[in-house]
């Protein structure tokens, strides 16, 4: 059996409308169109399309996906089910800081 690769990507959706301005979820797929992954979570799940806040490529998808989890643990939604990968952020700038925290952590990423 072949090697399977730890490239993929890892998101960062959201939407307004079903959970509100404060909620995401961080997710990663190995899809090579990231963008279906997306469609089919906003196609089973949700009234309206989602908004992807960030999108990133990665040598190793689990582990930033993974890094990203736990360093965003005090904000999640469901802290019983750890497969649910939603998180909530009480203001704008702390959103934002996070995801600044996110985005150092995919610098970190590329091997």
């Amino acid at each position: 059996m072949a090697q399977q690769t730890k490239a993929g990507h890892v998101y960062v959706i959201s939407n307004i409308g079903s959970f509100g301005r404060d909620a995401f979820k961080i997710g990663m797929t190995r899809l090579p169109e990231p963008l279906d992954r997306v469609r089919e979570l906003g196609d089973a799940s949700v009234p309206s399309p989602l908004d992807v806040q960030m999108m990133t490529s990665c040598d190793d998808a689990p582990t930033l996906e993974n890094a990203m989890h736990r360093r965003l643990n005090e904000l999640r939604v469901n802290r019983v089910n750890f497969r649910k990968e939603f998180f909530r952020v009480r203001s704008r700038a702390e959103q934002t800081a996070k995801l600044d925290t996110a985005a150092r952590l995919k610098d970190a990423c590329q091997l």
